[in-house]
């Protein structure tokens, strides 16, 4: 039986017209009263007198006699036949009646419970999807006030970096951001973790990122795109490297916490100034890492989730993210990734194909 189908009104079948069972006429003798009756005029006049068996009037009356009983007894033996069959007849047909009867009540029994469950089945499925409706709306709900699956990052529009972009990817605002930023002398072949120095640049504190249009007929829902929080980089800078950024963007990875999360980002930026000091092309690259950590607050392992890059950006600048950390647990996408050690020239092994979008 399928949920919300109809069922079909009980099947009933009618009943026969059973004819009443035959009488004897009033004027046939019951099988066996003629034959009593031809025996005692066979046996009778013999008995009592020859003379009326010896005469012709008497022979007359006799074999008259014995023809009537002869006459009633078949009459008799007949209508007992008929009678017999109308009896088996009626019988039969007060059977049948009573085998519809039977039938006709369990075909209604059937579908008085079949009605039953599919009100029960109906109900429980009103009753699945009200409290499906009900999760799915507390769900969001909880996304809301907790970020869900949406993650932050932090991008530039600029070769010097001067103003940053707080911004999310997911339809969720993201709530208490902390980013905190790093630079350093990092590479791609995997010597001293990445990087040859590093030199935290301080740490920004953002406590929403797009939160949204909120109505009473969708509470909750937000609406995505990449509006995000500027901010001056200044604000974050120690009092010694105000002017860190003068001669353009070094290379940065951030990492971001959140309500909901913790994340690592890379950005990458490629550049050329002409004599007098005019920026001709500025590319940029991102990659974001969620990040794995146990009870201790130790890292154990990223996966990338999510890149852009600038159109024509260079490959050959990137894979320092890859030697960052513990990166014999580097997922890119899902997909585990083999890095050689450094003195093996740090090479990535089965690298997946992922087309990544471009920069905005």
């Amino acid at each position: 039986m399928f949920l919300g189908t109809q069922i079909a009104p009980a099947a009933q079948t009618a009943l026969e017209n059973c004819k009443d069972v035959l009488s004897l006429p009033w004027y046939v003798l019951p099988v066996g009263w003629a034959s009593v009756a031809l025996a005692v005029v066979c046996v009778v006049p013999t008995i009592f007198s020859d003379k009326m068996i010896k005469d012709i009037a008497g022979r007359v009356i006799w074999v008259v006699l014995i023809g009537t009983c002869l006459w009633a007894e078949w009459t008799a033996i007949r209508w007992d036949v008929i009678v017999k069959d109308s009896q088996r007849s009626h019988d039969e047909c007060e059977s049948r009646n009573q085998f519809v009867k039977v039938g006709n009540n369990l075909n209604k029994n059937f579908h008085d419970t079949g009605v039953g469950i599919q009100a029960s089945i109906d109900a429980a499925q009103q009753s699945l999807t009200a409290a499906t409706n009900s999760f799915d709306k507390a769900k969001e709900a909880v996304d809301f006030m907790t970020g869900g699956n949406s993650f932050p990052y932090i991008d530039f529009n600029t070769p010097y970096g001067e103003v940053a972009v707080a911004r999310k990817k997911g339809n969720f605002p993201v709530h208490d951001l902390e980013a905190t930023f790093f630079t350093g002398a990092c590479d791609n072949k995997g010597i001293w973790g990445g990087c040859k120095y590093v030199m935290n640049l301080g740490t920004k504190a953002i406590p929403q990122i797009n939160m949204g249009p909120v109505t009473e007929d969708r509470r909750g829902f937000v609406r995505p795109g990449p509006s995000g929080v500027a901010f001056a980089m200044r604000e974050i800078f120690p009092a010694d490297q105000k002017d860190l950024f003068k001669n353009g963007m070094p290379f940065l990875f951030i990492d971001l916490l959140a309500s909901n999360g913790f994340w690592r980002e890379y950005f990458w930026t490629d550049y050329k100034i002409s004599p007098n000091g005019t920026v001709l092309d500025f590319k940029k690259a991102i990659r974001i890492y969620s990040t794995r950590i146990d009870k201790h607050g130790e890292i154990l392992g990223r996966n990338l989730i999510w890149e852009c890059r600038s159109k024509g950006f260079p490959e050959k600048q990137l894979g320092a993210d890859f030697f960052d950390g513990n990166f014999h647990n580097i997922t890119y996408y899902g997909h585990p990734l083999h890095i050689n050690h450094a003195e093996e020239g740090g090479i990535i092994d089965d690298f997946p194909y992922v087309d990544v979008p471009e920069c905005n």
